[in-house]
């Protein structure tokens, strides 16, 4: 099989099934600790090999909920591309400044969208890589677009 799978949720066990090991080994090999927990070389590159040609994304939130700092919140500030960069410089110092005061740990990280696509943005529907969104300079298509959705995360969308 020699074509990408063109599903969202490619998880580890499809992976381990594709071939033929533990989800534990896949798990290690995909965490860059094959060698240390002595898997055989051949083995890693199959799972490497397996995970590119099924389209495996890691799910970041159930990473993070395992890390050291299950607290910390991911915050999207996405921009359309079109937006003036002084918008998206305003919204990153306030939004920075807020992260600084916060009790719990914030990143933030800055996404970018083309007007009227925002239905493509990594993360936004399956909630798998920040907790939250602020959007900005969206445009009608991108407002009809969330006003039909029931997104896993909460967005506040400004500057429209």
């Amino acid at each position: 099989m020699n074509q990408k799978k063109h599903s969202k949720n490619v998880r580890m066990e499809d992976i381990a099934r594709e071939v033929g090991v533990s989800r534990v080994t896949v798990s290690v090999v995909l965490n860059n600790r094959g060698e240390e927990l002595r898997i055989s070389k051949r083995v890693q590159d199959e799972v490497w090999k397996a995970a590119r040609r099924l389209g495996y994304r890691p799910n970041v939130l159930a990473r993070r909920l395992r890390s050291a700092e299950p607290s910390m919140l991911f915050i999207a500030l996405a921009t359309a591309r079109q937006a003036p960069l002084t918008i998206l410089s305003s919204v990153y110092t306030g939004a920075d400044l807020f992260a600084s005061k916060s009790q719990v740990p914030i990143q933030l990280t800055v996404e970018s969208f083309s007007q009227g696509q925002l239905e493509n943005l990594p993360g936004l529907l399956d909630g798998l890589r920040f907790n939250g969104a602020i959007i900005s300079n969206s445009a009608p298509e991108d407002e009809v677009f969330l006003e039909k959705q029931e997104l896993p995360i909460p967005v506040i969308v400004f500057n429209r």
